[in-house]
């Protein structure tokens, strides 16, 4: 290659002499806000994945199939689905995992939430599934203005212990809304609505 040549990649669908993630004055355009949370919740899941993939391995198949979100078919290996993390909470005791809560934004009108404790006498009665949703929970309302309107908790019917922390944190059953698997189990839909936090101010 002669030394004197210079060679330049653009973004893909960049045009010359228009800035795509920055305006002028330094600030992110809306792309270049949309490409930060891209990577950031990336990059949540990346640092995250092993600890929650071993709190996952612990569970039996029926704790495995009462998760919303999680499943042995799919388990959200790749960066697209990566990037739909909002949140993420892990309780770990010293190396550790214990549990997980994690926020998974599907659009601007709802969010999902996915709890997990790992089945290990030292992780179960502990709390540490409730503590974990009540940190998400938090975050989520300190963010409620950017965040989408609709917290949602798909709950199998039978899960008695997710349906008291949803419950416990103000998660309100959608009458209506119970649907079945395809394994017939029956799942309830608790929302927790930051319609009525807005409208509060």
């Amino acid at each position: 290659m002669n030394s004197n040549e210079l060679y330049h990649h653009g973004v893909k669908g960049q045009k010359w002499g228009v800035r795509r993630y920055q305006n002028p004055d330094g600030s992110l355009t809306d792309a270049g806000r949309k490409q930060q949370q891209y990577r950031r919740r990336t990059k949540r899941w990346y640092n995250t994945a092993e600890a929650v993939e071993k709190i996952y391995a612990s569970m039996t198949q029926d704790e495995k199939d009462k998760l919303t979100y999680y499943s042995t078919e799919k388990t959200y290996s790749n960066e697209q689905e990566a990037s739909r993390l909002m949140k993420r909470v892990l309780i770990e005791i010293g190396d550790k995992p214990m549990a997980f809560c994690d926020i998974w934004g599907d659009n601007d009108t709802y969010a999902n939430v996915c709890i997990g404790v790992a089945n290990d006498e030292k992780a179960r009665r502990k709390g540490y599934g409730t503590q974990a949703a009540e940190a998400a929970l938090t975050w989520y309302k300190r963010y409620s203005d950017s965040m989408p309107d609709d917290l949602v908790w798909g709950v199998r019917s039978d899960n008695e212990g997710s349906i008291k922390i949803a419950k416990k944190l103000g998660f309100e059953k959608v009458e209506g809304e119970t649907r079945p698997d395809d394994r017939g189990y029956d799942w309830d839909i608790y929302s927790y609505s930051n319609k009525k936090k807005k409208g509060s101010k």
